[in-house]
């Protein structure tokens, strides 16, 4: 007796064990917080003192927006072992990114070592994202072009940094993407068409390299040819943006860093091993941002996203940013980030600069935003229901059997 009892105590913790923890996925927000480390050290091996850009004094910090929260950041700043002061302040670059600014000296002198650390906590959210979009993701449901606001088409169409959609070099790619988009009025519909183009003449490269301007990924004599062009993510959302301000879709490039918790760690090397970047269970990762009424700013992202399946819908569906394993990081709208990282390639050959930056991130813990209770009561009403049934069976099974030991019959009702 006392056994049966002890089994039937078990069955009904197990499932107590079981049920909970469901119900309280169901209904809470459930985030994840990551570590993310960034270190880099800027060695001067030349004979000439190097000149310290605006770049090199600031500390980009991550933003805060609905699918991530920044907890905290710590940066810690040297030359040549010893401390420099960093603003306690954050301020804000052309593109609306948060940085903090070094005091650092106007030259960095032959020999001389700077080192940046950036340890940065940020929670990301936890769920389907993508169920968010509402109404449903089909081109049924898309606004047409003249549903797109005049301020967006004024701030994120404009011909300028990398996407000087005026320059001679640019004038193949705009023409490709109004001859796609034709007389096509569906924001939904002219981006799909972009994504497909883009998947179907340019591939990946075979090595890395710095980015590229849009013209560069896709070239004037490719489309001359038939040929293909050459790009990674970044440099393929690069077009993807080109392609959307041609014809008043308002699009901005986006980065960010996905957590690999299974990848080896990776070294990348540039310009000759002058330049080595050290990935520990990160990679960096960019996309592009595409503003579709009426669900507004959505990801397209055309190597993790659209590349996998071959589905155009899938840039937006699978894409990097929809994950809770990525962090963004940055937004670039105006500037050109191409001549930034083309200008510091010129210094490293110039004045014999190394850089060697380590970036890591680690799931530092889970935790739950908010608990829906009505839905946890209701779990638990469910296993007192389940309880109160065995408890009745077990006491008709007990009377049965007593009434088979006087050799009688009957029969559970």
């Amino acid at each position: 007796m006392v056994g049966r009892k002890t089994l039937s105590l078990a069955i009904a913790v197990v499932i107590l064990l079981s049920v909970l923890p469901s119900a309280f996925a169901l209904s809470e927000e459930w985030w994840v917080s990551y570590r993310v480390v960034e270190e880099v050290v800027l060695k001067n091996a030349g004979a000439s003192p190097y000149p310290l850009s605006e770049s090199d004094r600031r500390i980009r910090i991550f933003p805060s927006e609905d699918r991530q929260r920044v907890v905290s950041y710590e940066a810690e700043v040297e030359v040549n072992g010893q401390e420099v002061a960093v603003s306690s302040f954050l301020e804000k670059d052309v593109n609306g990114n948060n940085f903090l600014e070094a005091d650092l000296p106007p030259m960095l002198s032959s020999g001389s070592c700077l080192r940046i650390r950036l340890v940065q906590v940020v929670e990301v959210y936890v769920g389907s994202l993508s169920s968010k979009l509402t109404p449903q993701l089909l081109v049924k449901n898309s606004g047409s072009l003249s549903d797109i606001p005049d301020q967006l088409r004024e701030e994120f169409c404009l011909s300028s940094g990398a996407w000087d959609l005026n320059s001679s070099k640019m004038q193949h790619i705009s023409s490709i993407a109004k001859k796609l988009a034709g007389e096509d009025q569906n924001v939904l519909s002219v981006v799909l068409k972009f994504v497909e183009w883009i998947g179907e003449h340019v591939q990946y490269p075979s090595e890395p390299s710095g980015p590229r301007y849009p013209y560069e990924t896709y070239p004037a004599e490719a489309a001359e040819q038939q040929g293909y062009g050459v790009g990674d993510c970044d440099d393929q959302a690069s077009l993807f943006i080109a392609m959307c301000r041609s014809v008043g879709i308002p699009a901005y490039l986006e980065v960010g860093c996905v957590y690999f918790p299974q990848a080896q760690p990776k070294v990348v090397s540039l310009l000759n091993e002058k330049v080595i970047f050290e990935l520990r269970q990160i990679r960096w990762h960019g996309w592009a941002m595409a503003y579709v009424p009426p669900w507004g700013w959505l990801p397209i992202d055309l190597t993790i996203g659209f590349s996998k399946t071959g589905n155009p819908l899938d840039a937006v569906r699978k894409s990097a940013y929809l994950s809770p394993s990525t962090v963004v990081s940055e937004d670039v709208v105006a500037s050109d980030y191409v001549a930034e990282w083309r200008s510091f390639e010129e210094s490293v050959l110039e004045y014999g600069i190394k850089l060697s930056q380590v970036d890591e991130m680690e799931v530092v813990g889970y935790f739950t935003k908010q608990v829906n209770w009505p839905v946890v009561y209701a779990a638990i009403a469910c296993l007192a229901a389940y309880v109160a049934a065995l408890a009745w069976l077990y006491t008709k099974v007990r009377k049965r059997s007593a009434m088979l030991s006087k050799g009688k019959t009957s029969f559970i009702r």
